[in-house]
């Protein structure tokens, strides 16, 4: 949340979304691929190798 009208959600393509939650228009779209995000869970580690989990974890 950003403030009572305005939520800011991240997809799973790496896509930073400003919605404006009343009316669930979309303000803004942002491309965070860029960054090289890095993830701290196997729940999005999976979703990047396809649903696969390496044999070591």
């Amino acid at each position: 949340w950003i403030n009572p009208r305005t939520l800011v959600l991240m997809d799973s393509t790496e896509k930073l979304r400003v919605v404006d939650r009343p009316s669930q228009e979309e303000l803004e779209t942002v491309d965070m691929a860029e960054l090289q995000l890095v993830y701290n869970s196997s729940h999005f580690k999976s979703l990047a190798t396809g649903g696969n989990v390496s044999q070591a974890l």
